[in-house]
């Protein structure tokens, strides 16, 4: 979600960019390692966060974590599957994929529902990277996952629903001895959701998740704000 988005968002408005350029223009020295990729989960971003730090050391000033509409997603295959279906070719790989597009919704209002992360997973790898992370950073910001529109979720019935169940599990952690000082929640999804304009205002409309510019301004004043109290 930290990335840019060609067409929607410039590289100079994600908030990544924005905290960037607040402290060069301090004359701070900085040194940043910058991890958004697509499709990224909190399994695959933990296991770098660990990498990270055999190589640059344990210690930081700031650790921002964005992350779980990947995670929490529902599906209507699994990898296997989709993975069977990409070796197929001609006609019947086409019209595999024009059944399962076609009957998506259906087929999770059915039950036929699949996350790449399982709630437990989730929750207990998050827990895992934050009981690590208190013991490291200075500063730990902890971004939930934003609200969906009424189009992605008749598209994919259940995402609302599944949002929320992450974001609670994100919420948990505010209830850890180690959360009060140092570590700042920014709940994105009330911010949005207690607007009086659009949710695509906030969140692009065409994918029903990728935050818009509006949303990183919100999302890089909130860290300013959250560092200069």
């Amino acid at each position: 979600l930290g990335l840019p988005r060609i067409g929607h968002v410039t590289n100079s408005e994600r908030y990544v960019t924005l905290l960037e350029n607040f402290f060069r223009k301090k004359d701070t020295e900085l040194e940043l390692l910058d991890r958004t990729r697509i499709n990224s989960t909190v399994t695959y971003l933990y296991k770098w966060y660990v990498e990270d730090k055999a190589y640059f050391g344990d210690k930081g000033d700031f650790l921002i974590i964005h992350c779980g509409i990947c995670d929490c997603a529902p599906r209507p295959i699994p990898p296997a599957v989709r993975n069977y279906i990409s070796r197929l070719k001609g006609r019947l790989q086409k019209i595999l994929i024009k059944l399962i597009k076609n009957n998506r919704a259906l087929l999770q209002k059915n039950n036929f529902v699949w996350r790449v992360t399982e709630p437990n997973l989730f929750e207990e790898t998050y827990q895992t990277w934050f009981k690590d992370a208190v013991s490291q950073f200075k500063n730990i910001f902890i971004i939930n996952i934003a609200p969906t529109n009424e189009i992605t979720e008749k598209h994919s019935p259940g995402l609302t629903k599944s949002i929320n169940q992450y974001n609670e599990m994100i919420a948990a952690l505010k209830s850890q001895p180690q959360a009060e000082s140092k570590v700042h929640f920014i709940d994105i999804h009330n911010i949005i959701k207690n607007s009086n304009e659009s949710i695509d205002d906030y969140v692009l409309k065409e994918d029903g998740h990728h935050i818009t510019p509006k949303t990183h301004a919100i999302i890089y004043n909130s860290i300013i704000e959250k560092l200069q109290n």
